[in-house]
């Protein structure tokens, strides 16, 4: 009896695994197919913003371009337009170069002329510094005066006060 209850046992504890692998391989199969289905999906979704990607790379490759020959375009005529300035300027250049010469030549008439209003110019600046010499002698006598009319203008003040303070006057300098 025992033997039949183990017997019966194992009976049904293979038929429970074998439901068990069963259960098992259809939800591995599942899954399997589930994760086939997003791996798909995947792929299509990174298709398509591999697409989406490069035709906005393309667009703004264009645009870039666009720009470039643009840039290009008015670089050329940056270019085109300073040949013509400095063919331009290359005559002025000329022009300058003739009236230079022709000042070169009034400017040597003019030194000459300087070195003579020089000469003068000394002549005028050693009458200056006697002039000078003179001005300061009467400073300094302006300066003795002045000191001198300081000595006589406290002397008066002090006369003033005396009188102002003696009673033979009565208070008549008050006012002054």
């Amino acid at each position: 009896m025992l033997e039949n209850l183990q017997n019966q046992l194992e009976d049904q504890l293979h038929e429970k695994l074998l439901n068990v692998e069963e259960k098992i391989d259809l939800k591995f199969k599942e899954v399997e197919s589930n994760l086939y289905n997003q791996m798909h999906s995947f792929r299509e979704e990174m298709k398509i913003n591999l697409l989406q990607h490069s035709q906005a790379i393309d667009r703004q490759l264009t645009d870039f371009l666009n720009k470039q020959n643009a840039l290009i375009n008015n670089l050329t005529q940056q270019i085109d337009s300073y040949s013509r300035v400095s063919q331009a300027q290359a005559s002025e250049i000329l022009v300058i170069n003739s009236k230079i010469n022709i000042r070169d030549e009034n400017t040597s008439k003019f030194e000459s002329a300087l070195n003579k209003i020089a000469e003068r110019l000394s002549m005028v600046s050693s009458k200056l510094l006697n002039q000078d010499e003179k001005i300061t002698k009467i400073e300094s006598l302006s300066q003795a005066v002045e000191i001198s009319l300081n000595g006589i203008a406290k002397r008066l003040d002090g006369t003033l006060k005396r009188l102002k303070e003696s009673i033979f006057t009565r208070g008549k300098f008050n006012d002054i």
